[in-house]
């Protein structure tokens, strides 16, 4: 595997990270301050 594979790969794991903490936090709390 090489380097740019790892990178692109932990950027989209960052991505998805993301984008499931803000799913959570919504469904959570609906938006409330956090």
């Amino acid at each position: 595997m090489s380097l740019d594979q790892i990178s692109v790969a932990m950027g989209h794991a960052a991505i998805a990270a993301t984008a499931l903490h803000n799913d959570l936090r919504n469904r959570d709390g609906e938006g409330t301050a956090s």
